[in-house]
């Protein structure tokens, strides 16, 4: 059960680091995990859902629902004006190009080093590429599994 509470913290922490970036980017969030009610965590995903991140438990118990599941520039842009952002640490500057050439990545670093916006940046990139899209799809686009 300890382990279950870390990675639900995990989870919230990341979501809570993404949401401005959401925010600001319309993108719709959803933050998945065990020990509490599926109620709203199922309502969040009815209304349409963009970036999931979910604890492994959680998910693997809404994924077994088959009905459940039915722009680089602008982040820099965002993160320069709004976060004082001046440069990328060393693991942004090893993952953001190969993932946002779509190559899945793999980055080991410490904790603080910037491995959230890491691996979220290009994500958030890439649903709103599908969104700028002629042919839109639907969501989810990016789906984050803690722990990172």
């Amino acid at each position: 059960m300890a382990h279950d509470l870390g990675l639900r913290e995990l989870a919230v922490q990341i979501a809570k680091d993404a949401k401005g970036l959401c925010l600001a980017l319309r993108i719709r969030l959803a933050c998945l995990f065990g020990g509490t009610s599926k109620g709203e965590q199922v309502k969040s995903l009815d209304q349409g859902v963009d970036l999931i991140v979910a604890t492994p438990g959680r998910l693997d118990d809404l994924v077994s629902q088959p009905d459940r599941f039915t722009g680089r520039d602008i982040l820099w842009s965002y993160m320069a004006q709004y976060r004082s952002f001046r440069q990328p640490t060393p693991i942004q500057a090893y993952c953001w190009p190969a993932a946002c050439a779509g190559r899945n990545i793999l980055g080991i670093s410490k904790t603080g080093s910037g491995k959230t916006l890491a691996f979220l940046c290009p994500g958030l990139a890439r649903v709103l590429s599908f969104r700028s899209s002629p042919t839109p799809s639907f969501g989810p686009y990016v789906l984050v599994i803690a722990p990172t």
